[in-house]
């Protein structure tokens, strides 16, 4: 797979047999949810820890790329959170607006991951899962 390939909405025409398309978006599907590790292939920048407990913290990795899309100039922001050394959400997605800057951008992911790391706090606790430290953000 190219990783510089700059795409455009308008580049290409549409395929006369979406058959072919189907099977391959339905392969990267199988891939990313049986393969996080290659699913998100951003750098991880941002962390943010709960708990120093072995085995039993919740950490989250996000990133962006500023003004990354060429036909709007969105960033692609994402992140990754892991229970101990297990991946148990990501998410990689277009903003819904244009940052002003990459400091921006990076702030917009890190906002996506902190609400879905609360989230996932908020579960693990219903699930009397026992994480002893109150939440520490570093970033």
């Amino acid at each position: 797979m190219a990783i510089n390939a700059r795409l455009y909405k308008v580049d290409s025409s549409f395929f006369d047999d979406p058959s072919s398309y189907r099977h391959i978006v339905g392969t990267l599907q199988y891939l990313t949810l049986t393969r996080p590790d290659i699913s998100f292939a951003h750098t991880k920048t941002f962390s943010l820890i709960i708990s120093r407990a072995p085995g039993a913290y919740l950490q989250a990795f996000t990133d962006s790329d500023w003004a990354g899309s060429i036909d709007d100039r969105k960033s692609t922001g994402g992140y990754a959170i892991y229970l101990g050394s297990n991946i148990i959400s990501w998410s990689s997605r277009k903003q819904r607006t244009v940052a002003r800057s990459s400091t921006e951008a990076e702030y917009k992911a890190l906002a996506d991951a902190a609400a879905e790391l609360t989230w996932t706090q908020s579960l693990i606790f219903e699930l009397r899962i026992s994480i002893p430290c109150a939440p520490d953000f570093m970033v």
